[in-house]
């Protein structure tokens, strides 16, 4: 079981939103953390990704130094 999913919201044939609700409901996969990327930047989508469920979020585009730092947030290094 991974330590993280890095969620791209618009998946063909599924709702991101829906993934990650069903991640959570898993008793297996429930403490797997999210990070949820998304085009869509607003406000209202990166509050609807969290309820569902999603540790974090994050805007494309984005850089690297952006992903590493929510990435570390995440899952520290011990």
């Amino acid at each position: 079981i991974p330590s993280l999913v890095l969620l791209d919201l618009k998946i063909p044939g599924i709702d991101g939103l829906r993934v990650c609700q069903m991640i959570r409901k898993d008793e297996n996969l429930k403490k797997i953390k999210i990070l949820a990327i998304s085009g869509n930047a607003v406000e209202e989508a990166r509050k609807q990704i969290l309820a569902a469920g999603a540790n974090d979020f994050l805007a494309k585009p984005f850089g690297i130094d952006e992903l590493s730092a929510k990435l570390e947030k995440l899952i520290p290094r011990s």
